[in-house]
């Protein structure tokens, strides 16, 4: 572990520390100001690792790091034997006792009010709310939008960040989704309305699409691999590649390069820099240079796998009008092209893009097949068309290097046994092939293959075993950019916008789990707190402030709630004492406090519970 790790897990503490400062010193100045007696100040809870006492208060660092408390005289039941002393809190007004209860909330507030403008006026890194690749048959791609479209509103809010597209699709409206856009390369702005879909995966609703590269196809390059090896570096710009099919883009060239474990040619622009061999360091801009990264085998320390993948013949959905012209329809299995089988969608890419004549499309609906003729020119595009695996499928497609291969499996196979379980269809397939993995078994397979026009049957044992990844050590930066807004006012206005906004956003992802509209299993607990710090600090100070103060917002909004034990529960008691004149009991507020107690801590326990689980899963 190096210096500047060291200091990013420095940064994580006292980031957090200072929000818990921050919160208790709203506390503390509020009961000064009423002039109650503050006892203890403590960061953290349990005994203390160092403490120092001026005047009547003793100010601590405790040894538990999840919180902190000032400790008030007369704040505790029983405290008073002869009443309370004028220093004592329950001396003093409701009002005044409100004002020291809500202090940690305000102080919370006002630090995101303070620091928030700041951070958006010296300018913020944040990912761009651009479009990436929409998934095949999801909303984005039913809706038509294309890679690079830039996001401007979500249900008439501005977004300038992409999370903020996901927070305000996941929390909005889930039967309709309104999007303001700009399509790549143009200024004129668009508005288009979506159905958000459930994640089967995270639970939230979504638009499926993730977060867009790098419109330059700016590179990071891992220290050491064989992309720094050849040379590249870290901000240089892929201008080429030599791999890949026509039409394909720079990222689809190297994603079926590297699939295919193949070396990659190609061409990069360095990123500005200055040429120490001149006078003063003359700044070089746009240097090309061509290179080849060759691959090394890394280490095969995963799970044990077969290596196989289901087809994937079956149309999930069209868009467009070109494929229902053609006659083809949601639930049809395009099983081949010209005699050829379709096992994903890239076998109908190739047959569309190199197409030279008609292609002769075969088409299973229901168990009937048909025979469509299409011509050069017209129109069919792959990706008008969402191709999924069939409930019934047992062909397959072999990953390269796997067990499976090594064995002498070859895409198209269909596997009609595993041992002496008959297969009937992928879910038994893939149960089969996952009991005879966990067993350490090797997989007694009876599959069918066509040879010469004719389908035989072979027996093709296969030991499961993990798959050594080649290793590139590159990839593509996502689209990043600084947001800034140069004149003070609009950084304020902006910054107040963002502390209403993770307000309101803290609501509804609460009302949201209530509903269960957003699963509790995204809820996350110190451990995630410490891990987003972490990257946050490890992008930029300005990031790492904003997570500060997205964190102090949402504690405002925890500790407002009527929770015994929390600032919102003392708020609710004092609003009682108000309406009826008196305090409540002490017996009341003892089986409140208890009641608090058990649900903090089974809050607590659950949060803790999804910190684990997101770990180790």
């Amino acid at each position: 572990m190096d210096l500047i790790e060291l200091w990013r897990i420095a940064q994580v503490f006292l980031g957090i520390g200072l929000i818990i400062f921050v919160h208790e010193a709203g506390h503390f100045l509020a009961a000064r100001w009423c002039d109650v007696r503050v006892d203890v100040f403590s960061l953290g809870f349990g005994p203390p690792i160092f403490s120092w006492q001026r005047g009547d208060t003793v100010y601590q660092v405790a040894i538990v790091p999840l919180g902190g408390y000032v400790k008030m005289a007369g704040e505790e039941p029983g405290e008073e034997e002869s009443g309370p002393a004028p220093g004592d809190l329950r001396s003093k007004t409701v009002g005044q006792r409100f004002l020291i209860f809500s202090g940690g909330v305000i102080m919370n507030v006002v630090f995101g009010l303070v620091v928030f403008p700041i951070l958006f006026w010296v300018g913020v890194p944040f990912t761009q709310p651009l479009v990436g690749n929409p998934t095949p048959g999801g909303p984005a791609w039913q809706a038509g939008l294309e890679d690079g479209t830039r996001v401007l509103e979500v249900n008439g809010q501005k977004v300038i960040t992409f999370p903020e597209i996901l927070n305000e699709v996941a929390l909005g409206n889930p039967e309709t989704c309104e999007l303001l856009i700009q399509r790549p390369g143009s200024e004129v702005t668009e508005s288009i309305t979506v159905k958000p879909e459930r994640s089967p995966t995270r639970g939230l609703f979504e638009l499926g699409f993730p977060p867009a590269l790098d419109p330059e196809n700016k590179v990071i390059v891992e220290e050491g691999s064989p992309a720094a090896l050849a040379g590249v570096a870290s901000g240089d710009k892929w201008i080429s590649t030599e791999s890949g099919r026509p039409g394909d883009s720079i990222a689809e060239a190297v994603m079926a390069a590297t699939g295919a474990g193949e070396p990659i040619s190609a061409t990069f622009e360095r990123a500005p820099y200055a040429d120490e061999t001149t006078p003063g360091g003359t700044l070089v801009i746009g240097e090309q240079y061509a290179v080849t990264i060759s691959p090394r085998e890394g280490v095969a320390d995963g799970t044990p796998l077969v290596g196989v993948i289901t087809a994937s013949d079956l149309v999930k959905a069209t868009r467009g009008a070109e494929w229902s012209a053609l006659g083809v329809q949601a639930g049809d299995r395009i099983t081949s092209i010209n005699g050829a089988p379709v096992l994903w969608i890239r076998d109908l890419e190739d047959a569309l893009n190199g197409q030279a004549g008609p292609l002769l499309i075969t088409v299973d609906r229901d168990g009937q097949d048909s025979v469509y003729t299409v011509s050069p020119g017209s129109g069919l595009n792959a990706d008008d068309i969402a191709l999924g695996s069939a409930e019934t499928e047992r062909r397959v497609r072999i990953v390269s290097r796997s067990a499976a291969a090594a064995a002498g499996l070859q895409d198209g196979d269909e596997i009609l046994m595993v041992g002496d379980v008959s297969i009937d269809s992928q879910a038994t397939l893939l149960r089969a092939l996952k009991g005879k993995t966990e067993q350490g078994a090797p997989a007694a397979l009876t599959i069918s293959r066509v040879h010469n026009g004719q389908p035989e049957e072979l027996e093709i044992e296969v030991s499961a075993a993990p798959i050594a990844p080649l290793v590139y050590g590159i990839g593509f930066q996502r689209a990043e950019y600084i947001y800034s807004e140069k004149n003070p006012w609009d950084a304020t206005t902006v910054g107040c916008g963002a502390c209403l906004k993770f307000l309101k956003d803290s609501w509804l992802t609460l009302r949201g789990i209530a509903t269960d509209r957003v699963p509790g299993k995204n809820v996350g607990g110190p451990i995630a707190i410490g891990v987003i710090a972490h990257s946050f600090a490890s992008v930029s100070l300005t990031k790492f402030f904003f997570f500060l103060c997205v964190l102090s917002m949402n504690l405002a909004f925890l500790n407002v709630l009527p929770i015994p034990l929390l600032d919102g529960g003392h708020l609710f008691f004092l609003l009682i004492e108000k309406l009826k004149g008196s305090p409540v009991s002490d017996k009341v507020m003892g089986y409140s406090q208890l009641a608090g107690l058990v649900l903090i801590g089974f809050i607590f326990v659950f949060i803790i519970y999804n910190d684990v689980a997101r770990t180790v899963g």
